[in-house]
């Protein structure tokens, strides 16, 4: 007697005795192995020659072993292994398994320690009273299912008794993998066909499904084509029945024994969706959707037609609040329609152009009025806001005027921008120096502090501005600002030819002067007392600079420096300013003229320079003594 190895897995064939037959017998392929269990203690001889190669000579001998043992080789998804396990008893005992190659020298894989290990017992497949003599026919054993593998695999085998003679050895068993019937099915009900099939063993274990869902039995699934059709069939024991399963009804074929061995106790469930006569829902349902459609497109078209339209009314209202960011606009089809598309347009351009010759506060103000503008003049509170650049006047003698131009613009838009974001509205352009109202057309709360720290943002703004202007132009500028808060006469003023809104009165022309103050202390911001009084001081920086009476004015004013310097140098100058100037105001000269040494150390700033002079002119009878410093126009 003679058996071939596996060739497609080791790359060659060896002829085998029938003693070494007695002591293995392995059939390899990629879906099924073949086991030997060995029942009786025997001499294994020359057991790793039978492995190698057939141009390797064999080496060795293995030791008597007196206990049964099991040899086993296996392929599964193309990945190999051979194992062997001892059998004391019909319990589990270690098996030890190599995995391997198709080049691997098997006698060498033995000699070294196993790649794997579990508990096994080959005789844990006898069954019903199979295997107890040679006589005894080949039967069936129970799926199983080892998640061990990836993918899992479901095992059925088929045992046999192994004889010499009249001597059972031991058991044979040949194992087949049923994932293939699961991929056949799959693959036969892939394309159209309306129906699911499953197959299950005679102890409800699935066996394989058409729609590949990985189940162990009928009574633990969770597919409800699977358990309520197993369960009818339990109930009325019919081949032939009808079910219906979430709103869908099924005709139920069920074939038992469909093998042909009849240990192999199979059954088979195909389930077909019952054909449905749909004439009248298909003319019904028809009717419905061109209904539908032919609703869809009259409004479809009608939007299509009516779309501009719908954007221009948009746009129309916009316009009405003064909202002149024309979007998602565009020429209708209609000829009616385009032309009144053409007069918005026109009256769109030209209102933006207005808006940037007349303030939009003031538009807002006069459409709110809902008549035509006419002169009027009533009495407001207001807070004046003055700015002009310094020395613009020497600088346009000197540089060109296209720089100068540039300049200007640039200057002109981020200090518009800033008044603008604090409420401001800008009454006019006087040549480089800008007037602003505040709390004008429209009540605005916190008006002094708006203004206030609008001046001190656009100086800040400046100072970046001189970082850019430095680098392309070599150009720095400075700027005054003044700001003064009263009551004023505002409206519009002119003829009914033409109309400007703005503000006259005193209080417009202190602001004025106190802009203009800013030249005879050398400082940037200055604010009346009336605007001083207003202001959260704790968030600027202030000094009180002098009691002062303008120019053409005969009252007197407080001024207050507002600085964005909070260093402790600034702060400790300040304080001693208004200390040097309380003492001088209390008429307490000589003292005055000793705290004047602590400003010293400040002698760049040309106020306390100034403070100092008129100490120093009172104390030697140059200039007579008085709160009230008079500022002559310049």
């Amino acid at each position: 007697m003679e058996m071939r190895g596996p060739e497609n897995a080791f790359g060659t064939t060896h002829k085998k005795s029938a003693q070494d037959i007695e002591a293995e017998a392995v059939v390899m392929g990629e879906e099924a192995s073949r086991v030997v269990v060995l029942k009786q203690p025997f001499e294994l001889r020359s057991i790793r020659t039978s492995w190698r190669r057939a141009s390797q000579p064999s080496t060795g001998r293995m030791e008597k072993i007196h206990s049964p043992k099991c040899f086993g080789a296996e392929s599964y998804h193309g990945q190999m292994d051979v194992w062997e396990n001892i059998v004391y008893n019909s319990t589990d005992t270690p098996l030890y398994g190599w995995y391997i190659n198709a080049t691997d020298d098997i006698s060498q894989i033995l000699n070294r320690s196993g790649d794997f290990e579990y508990q096994f017992s080959a005789t844990a497949n006898l069954a019903g009273g199979h295997g107890g003599n040679c006589s005894s026919p080949r039967w069936w054993v129970d799926i199983h299912t080892y998640t061990a593998y990836d993918p899992p695999i479901m095992i059925i085998g088929q045992n046999a008794v192994f004889c010499r003679g009249d001597t059972l050895i031991g058991y044979m068993k040949s194992c087949v993998e049923v994932r293939g019937i699961q991929e056949s099915l799959q693959k036969a009900f892939a394309v159209g066909q309306d129906a699911s099939l499953y197959l299950i063993d005679s102890k409800g274990r699935i066996v394989a499904t058409s729609t590949g869902d990985e189940q162990i039995t009928v009574s633990t699934t969770n597919l409800t084509w699977i358990s309520e059709s197993y369960s009818r069939y339990n109930q009325t024991s019919q081949n032939i029945f009808s079910l219906q399963i979430d709103g869908t009804h099924y005709v139920v074929y069920v074939k038992n024994n469909i093998t042909a061995d009849p240990q192999l106790n199979w059954s088979v469930f195909i389930l077909m969706a019952k054909p449905v006569d749909n004439f009248v829902r298909n003319v019904i349902l028809t009717g419905f959707f061109t209904c539908i459609a032919a609703a869809l497109l009259v409004f479809i078209t009608t939007f299509l037609i009516t779309r501009s339209l719908f954007h221009l009314s948009n746009e129309l209202e916009k316009v009405s609040r003064l909202e002149l960011d024309l979007n998602h606009l565009s020429e209708p089809p209609i000829w009616e329609a385009q032309k009144l598309y053409k007069s918005f347009i026109m009256m769109h351009a030209a209102l933006s152009s207005f808006r940037k010759f007349v303030p939009i506060e003031l538009i807002s103000h006069i459409m709110k009025s809902r008549r035509e503008a006419f002169p009027y003049l009533n009495p407001s509170q207001a807070t004046i806001y003055f700015q002009d650049i310094k020395d613009f006047t020497k600088l346009a003698e000197v540089e060109q005027p296209e720089v100068l131009a540039a300049i200007t613009e640039e200057y002109m838009e981020a200090m518009t921008s800033i008044i603008i974001d604090h409420g401001g509205m800008i009454d006019k352009y006087i040549g480089d120096c800008i007037m602003a109202l505040f709390n004008l057309p429209k009540p605005q709360n916190g008006h002094e502090q708006s203004a206030t720290r609008a001046a001190l943002e656009c100086t800040e703004q400046l100072q970046l501005l001189n970082k850019r202007w430095k680098r392309l132009y070599n150009i720095e500028l400075q700027h005054r600002i003044g700001i003064n808060t009263g009551e004023v006469l505002a409206g519009n003023v002119g003829s009914s030819q033409r109309l400007a809104y703005t503000c006259i009165g005193d209080n417009v022309n202190l602001a004025s002067r106190v802009e203009g103050a800013n030249k005879f202390y050398g400082t940037t911001i200055l604010v009346t007392d009336s605007t001083f009084e207003k202001i959260n001081q704790e968030t600027f920086q202030t000094r009180k600079m002098s009691t002062v009476r303008v120019a053409g004015k005969k009252r007197e004013t407080v001024l207050y420096e507002i600085s964005g310097n909070r260093s402790p140098e600034y702060r400790d100058l300040c304080q001693n300013y208004e200390r040097v100037l309380q003492l001088y105001d209390d008429r307490k000269l000589h003292e005055a003229y000793k705290e004047m040494e602590d400003l010293d150390q400040f002698g760049n700033d040309m106020a306390t320079q100034r403070l100092k002079d008129r100490i120093t002119a009172a104390l030697h009878g140059e200039a007579s003594w008085s709160i009230i410093e008079v500022l002559d126009k310049c």
